[in-house]
Formats: C-alpha cells, structure tokens, sequence
C-alpha cells in the first residue's frame, strides 16, 4: 500500500481547492484526485485498518480508497479517490432507460463484491457523472461486518441502493404542487431486488429516456389531482 505524506498546511490545501467540508473532515480536489482529510482520526467512522482493507477492493461505480493519506508525524489522516465529473442540473432525467439499467446491474455487482467482503453500506451517496454514470461516493459510511451472514449484508446493500434510486426519481419533482403524489407513487415500488427490477422494467418499458417517464407520470398525476379538486 503507497502511503502518501501529506503536509496539512502546505499550498495543495486551500480554499481554492477546497470543495467542501462536513463532520469527518474536509474534502480537497488536487489534479485528478479527491483528497478526504479527517478534522482528527477520532472524528473518522474509518479506522486506518478499515481503510486499508478497502483499498483492495476493485469496484467499478462505488467510489472505494485509492491510497491512505499520512501527516508529517506518519499519523493516519484520510484517504483519496478519483475525481468525478459531476452532470449538470436535472441531468439524471435525461438518462436512456437501456443506460439506467445498465448502470443498476453494475451497482449490483459491486454491491455483491463488496458483501462478499463483509462490507455494509450505511449510507448511499448517488452520484451523477456528465457521461451518465451513476456513482455510489463517500466511503466513510460503510462497516465491516466479519460475522454477519453475506446474504444478510447483501439483501441490506441491495436494499438500500433501490431505495437512494428512488430517491433520484423522486428529486425530479422538487419545487413542484405533484411532488407528495409522486412520493406516494415511487412508495409502492419494492425494494428487494427482483421485485425491485421488475417493477422498474414494468414502468419503464414504453419510454426511451427517464425523461419522457417523469413528464408522463407529471401530466397523469396532475390530471388526477384535478379530477380530486
């Protein structure tokens, strides 16, 4: 494993490079990494052993560390990752119904390597690149669980991805008077997997982009909501 010294106060970190900052630490874009610098190790839900463990796990769309980072004093002090080009506003809803599932079943895989390891995800970040790829992001909410069954850890994975997809779906009704009748219509989806893809293929069948679905879910749901007024 290739450690990384890294001087804290030195010209890489700054506010220039700064993207932001939360409970854990601060997060710093340096070329084409992301640097995570914890505030301390104590304010880390990552211990060094975790972190080093995750390192040798090859994932393809869930952001895992790529190196540890180390203060001058060769403490324990973060971790980096690649950097993601972030889709602009809305840009989810322009994503081909063929790219949607193509991107699902790659999540799943890596979901699947990562059970096999033992490791449950807490918390889902979804992350939306500019070339359609969903990116599951921030490393720091997942547990190693040595003596829990994998298909337990698995189901719960699973479970939780389908439900930060909805989440997605759920979004492109921000600011709008249908956005509790969406909720409501996204809540009687399942969330275990084969119930889950095969309702979403279901739904999904007749449009070619999530667009055209979310445009036509609006106009259904408004007229109904008229019909109830």
């Amino acid at each position: 494993m290739q450690k990384k010294d890294v001087k804290i106060n030195s010209d890489m970190f700054n506010n220039n490079s700064k993207l932001g900052s939360g409970v854990e630490g601060s997060v710093y874009k340096v070329s084409n990494d992301i640097y995570k610098l914890f505030h301390s190790a104590q304010h880390s839900n990552i211990t060094e052993e975790f972190c080093l463990y995750l390192t040798t796990i090859k994932t393809k769309q869930i952001r895992m560390p790529e190196a540890i980072l180390y203060n001058e004093q060769n403490e324990f002090c973060g971790y980096t990752t690649f950097y993601l080009n972030k889709g602009k506003q809305f840009h989810f809803e322009y994503m081909k119904v063929n790219d949607f599932f193509d991107n699902l079943n790659i999540l799943y895989q890596d979901i699947n390597l990562l059970s096999q390891k033992h490791v449950k995800l807490d918390d889902i970040n979804l992350f939306i690149t500019n070339d359609f790829k969903i990116y599951v992001t921030d490393v720091g909410n997942y547990q190693f669980l040595p003596d829990k069954n994998i298909e337990s850890i698995k189901k719960t994975n699973e479970i939780l991805l389908n439900d930060s997809i909805i989440d997605l779906f759920q979004n492109c009704f921000n600011g709008t008077l249908v956005k509790p009748a969406a909720i409501s219509f996204f809540q009687d989806i399942s969330l275990l997997r084969e119930d889950f893809v095969r309702e979403m293929k279901t739904i999904l069948e007749y449009y070619p982009d999530i667009n055209s679905f979310i445009s036509d879910l609006y106009e259904e749901l408004t007229e109904e909501e008229k019909i109830i007024k």
